[in-house]
């Protein structure tokens, strides 16, 4: 099919072969324009001067029913049903309406998206890009933008960022803050998993990091929240809440991406403990409302809040420093006390397995031998214990500080020790080492938040 004499804009064109040259010039009359599309000066006239002559037959009655889009309909008639199915294939990617040079002429209209094929025309490419490129973490879709203009166009594509989203699910590494020192992220696969500026030196002040939910990362700095993507340096200052919610807020940021949730929306659940008074408020930021709440619910209690909480199902949870987890239900807004059982490894963390809230701690018994503790459901009971031999880093002899490191995969738990970390898979039983770029300053007593390395827009 020759493309000679069209521009390479982002619209399809119709191409006319020998078979539609034929037609009559009301043929051409059959395409509607509907909103403000252009044409050329010549389209133009023609319609003018159908729409004067009164109507023409062929075109719907029911305008109605067309949608306000800015594009062109095609609306055949009885002849030109019967054209065959290789008449569908001059649909091809040209410019603007014009005139090739062998006379053909193109007419604007968007049946089909752009790069759109057939199932006949589809090629491994084409299955590639369709199947595979969704599964891919963020830095790799970037770097694969090179490989021709179809994929740079799929992978700019906002349905790509919204499909990978909620399809790409995997671990990408720990952005991690000690004291008061600038973010650091440390990856579990650099050439697939790094962000450009690990610093978030991208945002407009120093920030401190306070929640991560799948791809987006909740900081504050200069009296603000800000969401961000770290992936695609994509970020958005939020308005500041009604209440005081101090330097360390127990702030948990919400966002479930789902084929439903084109819009990226997300919610910040955040528990207020009142100056001066034994009571816990609530308050929730909507990023579909742009705007905060304060709930009705009260819990009435001194509370201290430590870790980063957690947010599954619709309710939301914060480990206290009285050895216990404040549940609160977001969508009915009722709170309850959930105990840690006694016995439970100190600084464990809370996590999702196979949808089940769980407790997570590891224990040192006998030289490099650990024990993990699994506890699970609204009870928080044992429901698994694992024994690991964990070895010291090189160079390192002796016991070493170890935490659990919270996750977002429920087939894997993570363990720091030292320098070192260790993944635990959960399915096959079996103890990792991962390897650590050269130069990451890996300490127990940071703060660190689980990352999905996502295309996800902020918005």
């Amino acid at each position: 099919m020759a493309g000679e004499g069209y521009s390479s804009s982002d619209e399809w064109y119709y191409i006319l072969d020998e078979e539609v040259k034929n037609l009559s010039e009301m043929s051409l009359s059959h395409y509607v324009e509907i909103g403000s599309s252009s044409l050329d000066n010549d389209d133009i006239s023609n319609q003018d001067n159908e729409s004067d002559s009164g109507s023409d037959p062929g075109i719907m009655d029911d305008e109605e029913s067309y949608s306000s889009d800015e594009c062109l309909y095609y609306v055949p008639d009885d002849e030109e049903k019967s054209w065959s199915k290789e008449s569908i294939y001059h649909y091809a990617e040209k410019g603007s309406l014009s005139s090739s040079s062998d006379g053909k002429v193109g007419h604007n209209i968007t049946l089909f998206p752009r790069f759109t094929k057939t199932k006949e025309e589809m090629e491994i490419k084409d299955i590639a890009s369709d199947n595979i490129l969704p599964l891919l973490p963020a830095k790799a879709l970037i770097r694969f933008r090179s490989v021709s203009k179809e994929w740079d166009h799929r992978i700019k594509s906002p349905f790509l960022a919204h499909e990978q989203s909620y399809r790409f699910k995997d671990l990408s590494g720990f952005f991690c803050q000690y004291n008061d020192k600038e973010p650091t992220f440390v990856t579990l696969n650099n050439p697939a998993y790094g962000v450009p500026i690990p610093s978030l030196a991208f945002l407009p002040s120093f920030v401190n990091i306070i929640s991560s939910s799948n791809g987006l990362l909740l900081c504050t700095g200069n009296d603000l929240y800000y969401i961000c993507n770290p992936a695609n340096e994509e970020w958005k200052a939020l308005p500041k809440p009604e209440y005081y919610h101090g330097p360390e807020p127990a702030t948990i940021l919400a966002f479930e991406p789902s084929p439903l949730n084109m819009g990226a929306h997300y919610k910040l659940i955040c528990a207020v403990p009142l100056l001066d008074q034994p009571i816990v408020c609530f308050e929730i930021y909507s990023s579909e409302t742009n705007s905060w709440r304060v709930s009705n619910a009260i819990f009435v209690g001194n509370l201290s809040f430590i870790n980063p909480g957690l947010y599954m199902k619709g309710v939301a949870y914060w480990e206290t420093s009285t050895r216990e987890v404040l549940a609160f239900d977001v969508k009915h807004e009722i709170h309850r006390i959930i105990s840690l059982p006694y016995g439970a490894p100190p600084d464990g963390v809370l996590t999702c397995i196979h949808d089940e809230l769980c407790y997570i701690g590891v224990s040192n018994f006998w030289g490099n031998e650990y024990s993990v503790k699994i506890y699970g459901g609204l009870h928080l009971r044992l429901i698994r214990l694992i024994n690991v031999n964990l070895e010291p880093g090189p160079g390192l002899t002796g016991i070493q500080e170890y935490r659990v490191l919270p996750c977002v995969d429920g087939e894997i738990v993570m363990i720091l020790m030292g320098s070192s970390m260790y993944s635990y898979s959960l399915s096959r039983n079996r103890i990792q080492a991962r390897s650590i770029t050269e130069g990451d300053d890996l300490r127990v007593s940071a703060k660190y938040l689980p990352y999905v390395n996502s295309m996800v827009y902020v918005a």
